[in-house]
This record gives C-alpha cells, sequence and structure tokens, in this order.
C-alpha cells in the first residue's frame, strides 16, 4: 500500500515487497522523530518566576526584562499609580 502499487494481499500483508515495508517503516520513524522533537521545543517553554510571562527558550535567567531590571520595573510601578 505504501507505494501505491497493487497487489493481492495475503493474510495479514500490508506491503507488496519487502523493501515497500522497509521505506514505508523508515519514513513513519522519520515523522516519529519529527514529532518528538517538536513535542520537545514545546515543553521547554519557559515562564518568568515574577509575572509568569513567557520567556524565550533561548534566554538566561528565569524573569523577564521588566522584573530584571528593579529600576524599569518601579517606573512602571509608578506610570501605573499616577493612572489610577
Amino acid at each position: 500500500m505504501w507505494c501505491h502499487d497493487e497487489f493481492i494481499a495475503s493474510k495479514g500483508q500490508m506491503y507488496c515487497s519487502f523493501p515497500c515495508r522497509i521505506a514505508a517503516n523508515q519514513e513513519a520513524t522519520v515523522i516519529r522523530k519529527e514529532v518528538a522533537r517538536r513535542e520537545r521545543r514545546k515543553a521547554a517553554a519557559k515562564r518568568c518566576v515574577m509575572c509568569g510571562a513567557l520567556l524565550s527558550m533561548y534566554g538566561v535567567g528565569n524573569t523577564c526584562a521588566t522584573h530584571s531590571n528593579p529600576n524599569s520595573l518601579s517606573d512602571i510601578l509608578k506610570q501605573i499609580r499616577k493612572k489610577v
């Protein structure tokens, strides 16, 4: 069935020949590995420990730019207080 050649299948036969079966299994393995790689990358998402903002997986540390610089955080809080 993988190579789309027509053949009469005997009991339990899925592929027309041994090389066709090997090629189909290799293709399935490549697809499985690609899916697993994508899932690992999804699981690698990091969040700021202070506010929960999504961080880059390539960054160092576990806080966002706002929380890594305390001066900018205090400036933002002052601006919020002024608006209220």
